[in-house]
């Protein structure tokens, strides 16, 4: 008889998940749209089974047989569909070295898959609901040690509400930056920035030829109202090669909507797809509502950066 056992979050989760992604894609690029974390071990903060849950997206049934012929060659085994429908269940494979692991594959227009992202990047943005939700956890845990349906059914309101009011503030989209964004981004830039900011050709340069460089907006309307750039980076210094959040900004009338944060977690998901873990960034000590935000979102320490213009420029 399974034990259900809800632990704290633990910060290795996201890395343990990152190993499990990194071998399937190798060998189901080709046929998949993309690997995501779901469920309880995605949201940063949150107490969960010690179980990572993940889907494989590809992009309608018709490529159903290709990747469950692609995962039988691995080892796994298509289990049906557990009672949901378009959230595929498989078995079996490799699981020597990884954290214990569910796997499921979804057509990229799941109707499931669209709830768990909602309500997985829901809790990513409101500490609140996400501390609640864990709190009910444990109580659960703790009343239905051994019973799994009981387990579940009790969290089936909480986190249908959630959704519902996931699905009310998907107004603003957050989306990687295109060529023609430029003259938006500009404007977001020189208001950051200042005038002396890159030129809209500069940008759009960038945004076509620098492959180390990640940016995402967020728009509202036809309106860009943030965004947030990333670089890759290596250094003798470290084994691994690691993220500077280099630019993040949002304008003034669009803050505290949550907008910060969904840049935020969309730019790590990028660079996780990219198998980098690591992330740098820095900010002023006298910033509190980005210090606040950081830190709500897992990052940690102090530093100083320092600027110098070697022509003399402030």
């Amino acid at each position: 008889m399974r034990t259900i056992i809800v632990e704290p979050y633990n910060p290795a989760w996201p890395y343990e998940y990152a190993k499990i992604r990194s071998y399937l894609w190798a060998h189901i690029s080709d046929i998949a749209i993309d690997i995501v974390h779901a469920g309880s071990t995605s949201v940063p903060g949150l107490a969960a089974k010690p179980i990572i849950d993940f889907n494989i997206i590809i992009d309608s049934y018709d490529v159903f047989p290709q990747i469950t012929l692609r995962l039988r060659e691995l080892g796994y085994e298509h289990d049906g569909d557990g009672g949901i429908t378009a959230r595929e269940r498989f078995k079996g494979g490799k699981r020597d070295g990884f954290m214990d692991y569910h796997m499921y594959v979804c057509p990229k227009d799941s109707l499931e898959l669209e709830r768990q992202i909602l309500f997985r990047d829901y809790l990513r943005l409101n500490d609140g609901i996400r501390d609640e939700y864990a709190a009910l956890k444990q109580s659960l845990a703790e009343q239905h040690r051994h019973d799994i349906d009981s387990y579940i059914a009790g969290k089936h309101e909480l986190i249908m509400n959630v959704v519902a009011l996931a699905r009310k503030q998907k107004a603003v989209g957050i989306r990687l930056a295109i060529v023609s964004d430029a003259p938006e981004l500009k404007k977001l830039n020189d208001l950051f920035n200042g005038d002396d900011s890159n030129s809209v050709e500069g940008i759009e340069k960038s945004l076509k030829n620098n492959r180390q460089e990640v940016v995402f907006v967020a728009e509202k309307g036809n309106i860009l109202v943030g965004y947030c750039c990333g670089q890759i980076q290596s250094s003798m210094c470290y084994s691994y090669e690691y993220a500077v959040i280099t630019e993040f900004y949002v304008m003034d009338e669009y803050r505290r909507q949550g907008i910060g944060r969904q840049l935020l977690v969309a730019i790590e998901r990028e660079f996780n797809k990219r198998n980098i873990t690591h992330f740098h960034l820095s900010t002023g000590d006298d910033n509190t509502a980005a210090l606040a935000l950081y830190r709500s979102c897992g990052y940690e320490g102090t530093s100083i950066m320092l600027e110098k213009d070697s022509e003399g420029k402030k």
